[in-house]
């Protein structure tokens, strides 16, 4: 039986920054259906880790892509963008909410 004790030290963090993302996403009413939600959420982690990531979108994106399947810097590009778009009160770019969503994240972490 899984046991929180036996997971690595390491891992305990990232489980609670990611949930703490997921609980953001949500309040933000990004659905979870869209696989814009996924790449988000993969997009905060890697901020999150990386304080130069969110001033380098286009890297970022290539580097979101590379973790999943089939996946290329354009389609992440369009799949976020479409992600944001379908919440009726998320009126910004890729770019500024991404930042905003780490800057927010880094406040409450």
């Amino acid at each position: 039986m899984f046991e929180f004790a036996t997971v690595p030290e390491i891992e305990k963090p990232t489980l609670t920054m990611r949930k703490r993302i997921r609980e953001y996403l949500d309040g933000k009413r990004v659905r979870r259906a869209v696989l814009g939600y996924d790449y988000l959420l993969t997009a905060a982690e890697i901020c999150l880790n990386s304080k130069d990531a969110k001033r380098h979108t286009c890297k970022l994106y290539n580097t979101i892509a590379k973790q999943f399947d089939g996946a290329t810097q354009s389609r992440v590009e369009r799949a976020i963008r479409h992600a944001l778009q379908d919440c009726t009160d998320i009126s910004m770019t890729n770019s500024e909410f991404i930042c905003r969503m780490v800057d927010d994240l880094e406040d409450e972490i």
